[in-house]
């Protein structure tokens, strides 16, 4: 996912490009980030709760994509702070879906004008992202039931070789 953002990243030239994925449990619903490059940014984000109120949640639960012109002066608290820090002027989120299932939420900000070929574009690649995304849980839940499936074996057999001694003991008891 971060080569990903880096791409992007390195042709559009944003203050920063993130992809956030939806994190569930049973107690909260989160996204995770992960950001391309930029001289000005950790570029390690980690796990950050999203605000239900913010933009990013907003594409995420409407799954609709959200573009924005004229942001330095649109919004207030952390997201309008920030983006009057590095003068960003225009955004574009983008949701991450696969079979109506959402995943999370692509998102360019950056200073210049984001163009309608732009849009088409950057739709074009956050599905790709979201059909890399969906393939890699597929491949992550595969493996995860093909080690238990192996944990499961290796106990069936040793409860085999028990019962097979046991029988054996019982059988030469009586016997002998």
């Amino acid at each position: 996912l971060n080569k990903c953002c880096d791409a992007v990243y390195a042709h559009y030239k944003p203050a920063r490009a993130v992809i956030w994925l939806l994190k569930k449990n049973d107690t909260e619903r989160n996204l995770q980030a992960f950001q391309g490059r930029s001289d000005r940014l950790d570029p390690a984000l980690g796990i950050i709760e999203i605000d239900s109120e913010s933009m990013i949640w907003r594409v995420f639960e409407s799954q609709k994509k959200i573009h924005f012109k004229g942001l330095l002066n649109s919004f207030n608290g952390r997201e309008g702070r920030w983006f009057q820090n590095e003068g960003i002027d225009s955004c574009i989120c983008l949701p991450l879906q696969v079979s109506n299932q959402p995943l999370g939420v692509f998102g360019l900000f950056t200073s210049e004008k984001i163009e309608k070929g732009d849009i088409d574009a950057l739709s074009s690649v956050a599905q790709k992202i979201a059909l890399g995304i969906s393939r890699k849980w597929g491949e992550m839940t595969q493996i995860k039931l093909h080690d238990e499936l192996k944990a499961l074996t290796v106990h069936l057999q040793a409860v085999q070789e028990s019962e097979k001694k046991s029988i054996a003991r019982e059988l030469h008891d009586e016997l002998g």
